[in-house]
């Protein structure tokens, strides 16, 4: 199998990571000093609009934030959570942090995509027996367009950011390819597919202007919720986060 072909099977499986339980668990990564607790969900944050490549103007921020290594900040909503380099989503929800998917492009490229994701919620028995307490990955759902976001890298560099997508898109569907293929009279499945093939070239490229996509689940619970790790969701929510240097040459 090429290196593409790998690295694009091995992106698929961090979108089905987040509605299936995944059975090699990965080292925890440090829990936060401080949890807070928040009302248990069994439907994970829906945002009230989406938007999508909105146009931005760079405002005035002054000196910038001090942030630990490798941590996003969207102050507006008053969320930040740290991540780890990782090709795996850890199947326990059990701290606020979360992964930049190893195969992305580094934080701060030039071009391409880093995808940094994390859980909606807890899981059962980290702050209650019944778990799905929002973690602050659950307030991306109330970022306003053009919100500011500071990103640091592995060495503690920050930089600013801005808000330029706010999109729900469904779980990705392993099966639906082939579903598609012997199904061809489909049109509603065609376009889903069509979205899915999109949404997998966005959030995996490694070329293009750069971008940041924080990413988490949406949506209500999917008929096999519960068991013992998790609750699990029909969709993905992502935000993207556009660097200040390109909001005066590109269109968002």
């Amino acid at each position: 199998m090429s290196k593409k072909k790998l690295y694009i099977a091995s992106a698929l499986s961090l979108l089905a990571a987040l509605t299936s339980i995944i059975l090699l668990v990965l080292a925890p990564i440090p829990t936060p000093t401080t949890l807070q607790s928040t009302p248990t969900v069994a439907t994970a944050p829906e945002p009230d609009t989406e938007y999508e490549k909105v146009q931005c103007q760079a405002p005035s921020i002054g000196s910038l934030p001090e942030l630990e290594p490798n941590t996003w900040s969207i102050p507006a909503i008053n969320a930040q959570a740290r991540f780890a380099v990782s090709s795996t989503l850890p199947a326990d929800a059990d701290t606020n942090d979360g992964i930049l998917y190893a195969p992305s492009e580094e934080i701060h490229s030039t071009q391409g995509a880093s995808l940094i994701a994390g859980h909606v919620d807890y899981s059962p028995g980290v702050l209650s027996e019944e778990g799905g307490e929002l973690t602050n990955w659950g307030n991306l759902n109330e970022a306003n367009p053009c919100s500011i976001a500071y990103v640091s890298d592995q060495e503690g560099k920050v930089k600013p950011y801005l808000v330029a997508t706010k999109k729900v898109s469904p779980q990705y569907d392993p099966a639906l390819e082939a579903y598609v293929e012997a199904n061809p009279h489909d049109t509603q499945a065609k376009k889903k597919l069509e979205e899915q093939n999109r949404t997998v070239q966005e959030l995996f490229r490694s070329t293009g202007p750069y971008s940041i996509y924080l990413l988490t689940c949406s949506g209500p619970a999917v008929a096999d919720v519960g068991g013992s790790f998790q609750f699990r969701y029909q969709d993905n929510l992502y935000l993207s986060l556009i660097p200040f240097e390109q909001v005066e040459t590109t269109y968002l």
